[in-house]
């Protein structure tokens, strides 16, 4: 068997070529993975956000309805109150950020 063709300057070029092919072609699949997995990732982050905002959404109208219906009964709402309660009593700070009506008073 003659094994003088494998030093063959056009079959190295060949072979040089292929590999790097092959070697390209698994980078990119790995990049394409990578990269696959971190727009996933972000949807379902984006997802969890838009649920949680809907949810705030939703628990806000139960708060307005609630106080509409003390209002409706003659007690008094006392949202801010229970508002200032939660709020002093927790430490945390309520932003307002997701009102559905920034000049809604009740």
């Amino acid at each position: 068997m003659n094994f003088n063709c494998w030093v063959e300057p056009q079959v190295v070029a060949s072979m040089i070529t292929g590999v790097a092919t092959v070697i390209a072609t698994v980078i990119a699949a790995i990049t394409a993975s990578v990269i696959g997995k971190n727009v996933r990732k972000n949807n379902d982050i984006k997802d969890e956000l838009n649920t949680a905002i809907k949810d705030i959404k939703f628990l806000l109208l139960v708060e307005k309805e609630h106080c509409l219906n003390n209002k409706e009964n003659d007690i008094d709402s006392r949202k801010n109150v229970v508002r200032d309660i939660v709020r002093n009593g927790i430490g945390m700070k309520f932003s307002g950020q997701f009102l559905l009506s920034t000049k809604e008073k009740s």
